[in-house]
């Protein structure tokens, strides 16, 4: 698979980590719509600052693990507050099975040559190919996606494709 060009697997990991943060921001974005709290109600109760989740949200900024407790923690201080009636949700709506197919694609890019990956490991195949949506949806974001990962995962989907009408 000599199609593939020197510094692929790493534009990959960090195009897999924005889409990763991307699909994890918006499964909280959904439990905080559904619940009618603000970003900025968020931001405040998790001692931050007023845009805080905000910014994390737009330009998929990594979130550390103490600013994630503490948000869960303002959450369930928001459910006390009969203005916004906190409807249940659990870690598995936020950390769901989309999240959970990225974090494994990046363990397999970082445990792994992505050419001996892509020739061998047909279940990451299936999945890079059905997270073109998400590929297709942050490719919008010209400040945060480079044309260099644009560019690595349509060579790296080109080759799943192609290793798929020979398979047929």
């Amino acid at each position: 698979m000599s199609d593939l060009f020197k510094g692929d697997k790493e534009l990959l990991e960090s195009l897999m980590k924005k889409i990763l943060i991307y699909r994890f921001t918006r499964n909280i974005d959904k439990i905080l719509h559904d619940n009618k709290i603000s970003h900025h109600e968020i931001s405040m109760n998790s001692g931050r600052n007023n845009n805080w989740f905000n910014r994390t949200f737009n330009d998929l900024e990594d979130m550390r693990i103490s600013s994630f407790l503490k948000m869960l923690s303002a959450m369930n201080k928001l459910s006390g507050n009969t203005k916004n009636q906190l409807k249940p949700f659990n870690l598995e709506d936020i950390l769901g099975n989309d999240v959970l197919d990225i974090s494994s694609i990046l363990n397999d890019l970082n445990s792994d040559d992505l050419d001996h990956l892509l020739q061998h490991d047909k279940e990451l195949a299936e999945s890079l190919n059905n997270l073109k949506f998400y590929f297709d949806t942050i490719q919008g974001f010209d400040s945060i996606v480079s044309k260099e990962e644009i560019d690595a995962y349509d060579r790296i989907i080109k080759i799943i494709n192609h290793k798929e009408d020979e398979n047929g």
